[in-house]
């Protein structure tokens, strides 16, 4: 009865649909579309109003001297915490994703868990709806870089945790399947008690606002910036024809909707431009000239970030926002790594994921209890634990000792007797018929 209610929430919300945040690069609208602005009286009034009550002027304001916003004081580069060498890609990412954070998703998520848990009867039995922490959510976090890195982001979860020999070890030695599901349903960014009904972001406000404003204390652009475009749904108004431009100023920044051609709707907003100047040539607003001219960047990232996506299926738009979020960090904190190290030490993207998704499950894996798990399983996750060196070199070949003799696993348990040698790389208890001995040149 557990496994349906895990089965059944899953089918409703998390593994079933394709979303999408943003299907297409493209900013232009179709006529299916609705409408972002909606003009009010357009023949007497003076401003557009958009659906969420935001008002645009007209006609723009006098043009004097260069904005202050527009003045260059700051040199472009790494500034703030951001400048120190860091030692590994995990010290970029934490400056991001900060300890706070990640205590806020832990908080929000038992909460979840919590409502959840009053609806399994038999708790004892359904040791996947455990409350998380924090270090837990750092490896699922881990789990979802590794997942992005291998191109398995819209794999079936159970092949990523298939035991047959076609998944990969590193999930299952981190948690179970049901686990990483669990926690993919029940993981959330606010207090979903306390939500703003009135804010459409906030199930994932206060994340984003504090993951941007890291973004923002740790580099300085240069003099021009263009922000990624998003798809904006609208509907143009029916009597404008292909060419043409309706402007909107509000303070320092000004937004522009160009048709370029019928029934087809670009919009933009710019706090560069303060005026309705259009190319003499083209007719194109000096806001769409300037974006077609800087925008390469823009669509560079686009293709890297999603060429390591952590993305999965989901119905839920603020988990595809937090994926995004997760990317872009990711994205962000292999930049400054690279910026920062010298150019013999750089290293390629994916290997810098894998690293980072490593480092993000250490400290789970070295924390998981073993005495409960299948013994095939045991010795991966000691495998793993070798590997970063938390555990015995993987250098040594020879056999060591235990203080508990125990009996070896791969005798029969008839005829096993009780050995301290103990395999270097596994740990297990081994006799002398089944470990071997092997030279420096040959190890």
């Amino acid at each position: 009865m557990n496994d349906e209610i895990l089965n059944k929430n899953f089918d409703d919300d998390s593994e079933t649909e394709n979303y999408s945040l943003n299907e297409s690069s493209d900013i232009s609208t179709d006529e299916e579309c609705d409408s972002i602005l909606t003009t009010v009286q357009m023949s007497s009034s003076n401003c557009f109003i958009g659906k969420d009550g935001y008002k645009w002027n007209k006609n723009h304001a006098i043009i004097g001297r260069t904005r202050f916003h527009n003045i260059i004081t700051h040199l472009p580069g790494l500034k703030g915490p951001a400048k120190p060498k860091p030692n590994c890609g995990i010290d970029i990412f934490n400056l991001f994703f900060t300890a706070a954070i990640i205590k806020q998703i832990s908080e929000f998520t038992n909460a979840k868990i919590e409502e959840f848990r009053q609806r399994i009867s038999d708790l004892t039995k359904s040791t996947y709806s455990n409350f998380t922490s924090e270090i837990e959510i750092r490896a699922f976090l881990g789990l979802l870089y590794l997942a992005g890195v291998y191109k398995s982001g819209h794999e079936n979860v159970e092949s990523l945790f298939a035991s047959d020999g076609t998944g990969r070890d590193i999930f299952r030695s981190v948690m179970s399947v049901k686990r990483f599901l669990f926690i993919l349903l029940c993981i959330r960014f606010d207090n979903f008690k306390t939500r703003c009904k009135e804010d459409r972001l906030s199930p994932i406000r206060d994340i984003f606002q504090t993951i941007i404003e890291n973004f923002q204390r740790c580099y300085t652009p240069a003099e021009y910036l263009t922000v990624d475009e998003m798809l904006v749904r609208f509907q143009p108004h029916p009597k404008r024809e292909s060419g043409t431009s309706i402007f909107g100023f509000s303070g320092t920044k000004t937004l522009v909707s160009y048709v370029p051609k019928k029934r087809k709707s670009v919009i933009l907003i710019s706090s560069m431009h303060h005026d309705n100047k259009c190319d003499e040539t083209t007719g194109k607003p000096d806001i769409i000239m300037d974006y077609n001219l800087t925008k390469g960047g823009v669509y560079t990232i686009d293709q890297m970030v999603s060429n390591f996506s952590t993305s999965r299926r989901s119905r839920r738009w603020p988990l595809a926002l937090f994926y995004a979020l997760l990317d872009i960090t990711a994205l962000n904190s292999y930049i400054i790594f690279n910026y920062q190290i010298d150019k013999k030490d750089q290293k390629e993207r994916s290997t810098f994921i894998i690293d980072l998704g490593r480092s993000l499950i250490d400290e789970h894996l070295a924390t998981r209890n073993l005495n409960s798990l299948p013994l095939e399983l045991q010795t991966t996750i000691k495998k793993f634990k070798n590997n970063d060196g938390s555990s015995t070199s993987r250098g040594s070949t020879m056999p060591q000792e235990s203080d508990t003799p125990k009996r070896c696993y791969k005798c029969p348990s008839k005829n096993a007797g009780k050995v301290k040698t103990l395999c270097s790389v596994c740990q297990l208890s081994v006799c002398k018929k089944h470990f071997l001995i092997i030279c420096e040149n040959c190890k």
